[in-house]
């Protein structure tokens, strides 16, 4: 009898290991919270990667609700590098940057229009950026424009949209000078990320090149030449993404050299630096940068991926807009680029850039914690994820 017990524990292990730790996780698919829903009412996201000659570019994202299974999907896209992703729900159109430095033969990358039909994309239409490695981008508050941030040359470029959503030729180039004090990371302006804030649409550029924050008038799909106001931060922060909260009145900046959030206080439509704190646990003494940052869709909650240390920290939001740290769990995979959660909250998704897996955590609506499910999306070399049916 004890031979066969444990024949069958070592059977069981075997198993387990061989299938990569996909152990199911009861906690996880019967979480706090998040009501079981059919087989069919899956949720749909879609995933950029890295490309080559070989590599698709563009992958759909099943997400089954009740178990945390996640199957991706090839898409045929046409697109060297789609790095970066936003959609628009009232054209139907998905907005991607080409992360390249040249496009047709001339210097820069590009970005894209694509027409969602529900299971698949087709390219509609596409236009230069003027500049090297678009990495970002985001629709204005009208959807008027697009806004695309080129990090290799420290530029923000402006697309008006036609009635169908179909991108214009660039309308305006936003160009940043200077240097930092990091001399292989900040030997110019860098331009990563752009913003628009809730309320009176304001333009946020993030340049980890300058370790600043330029704010400019926005309206129409015309921004300001000059910017409004200029937000300095510690030297070497390296600021790479931004989110307002929804009442505009704070900021979060994710700090990608110097592993930091600092939250930011409107006051006077001004904004100040009210607080910083840590993405790493005091005794991390390796290398690392911080990358996505994402809000619960309550806002109680923030979210931060660390690049090196391989995790994902917790912060929950407190008075004053105040960061308290909750956790911070490993992300289950090497550099995780990007985050994403879903409409309800109960997960999140963490692209893994360099094990080329999306794996998937359940979440604790009350506290925020992540409980990896066990499941995981194979997919090569992903590095952003936007939902579209959510």
């Amino acid at each position: 009898m004890k031979v066969l017990i444990c024949f069958l524990l070592q059977t069981c292990y075997n198993v387990y290991k061989s299938q990569n730790h996909r152990m199911w996780n009861i906690r996880g698919i019967l979480w706090k919270g998040c009501a079981a829903m059919p087989p069919d009412n899956l949720k749909i996201a879609l995933a950029g990667c890295y490309t080559d000659a070989h590599l698709a570019g563009i992958y759909r994202l099943e997400l089954a609700p009740e178990t945390g299974e996640c199957r991706a999907v090839p898409l045929e896209l046409p697109l060297e590098n789609p790095s970066y992703m936003v959609f628009s729900k009232k054209k139907g159109r998905v907005y991607l940057v080409s992360e390249t430095k040249t496009f047709q033969g001339q210097t820069g990358g590009a970005v894209a229009c694509c027409r969602w039909n529900g299971s698949g994309l087709h390219l509609s239409s596409i236009q230069p950026t003027l500049g090297i490695d678009p990495c970002h981008l985001i629709l204005d508050d009208k959807e008027a424009c697009v806004l695309a941030a080129n990090y290799g040359t420290g530029t923000c470029a402006v697309f008006p949209l036609d009635e169908q959503g179909e991108l214009q030729p660039c309308s305006q180039l936003i160009q940043h000078r200077g240097r930092g004090k990091n001399p292989l990371r900040q030997e110019g302006p860098h331009v990563h990320c752009v913003r628009q804030h809730p309320a009176d649409g304001r333009i946020a550029l993030c340049d980890l090149g300058l370790d600043k924050i330029s704010l400019y008038a926005g309206q129409g799909g015309v921004v300001s030449d000059a910017p409004l106001q200029e937000v300095l931060l510690p030297e070497e922060s390296g600021p790479r993404h931004l989110i307002w909260r929804s009442d505009g009145q704070y900021a979060y900046v994710a700090n990608e050299l110097a592993n930091t959030v600092v939250v930011l206080q409107e006051e006077n439509h001004r904004l100040q630096p009210v607080q910083v704190v840590s993405t790493l646990p005091p005794d991390f003494q390796g290398e690392s940068t911080c990358a996505a940052i994402k809000f619960s869709p309550d806002e109680r909650f923030l979210y931060v991926s660390n690049r090196g240390h391989d995790s994902i920290c917790c912060f929950q939001l407190e008075g004053l807009g105040r960061l308290r740290l909750v956790e911070i769990v490993p992300s289950w995979g090497r550099t995780p680029r990007d985050l994403a959660l879903d409409d309800s909250g109960c997960y999140l998704l963490a692209a893994n850039q360099e094990s080329d897996r999306i794996s998937i955590f359940s979440r604790d609506l009350a506290t925020g914690k992540l409980t990896f499910t066990g499941c995981q999306a194979e997919l090569r070399r992903p590095v952003c994820i936007c939902f579209i049916n959510c």
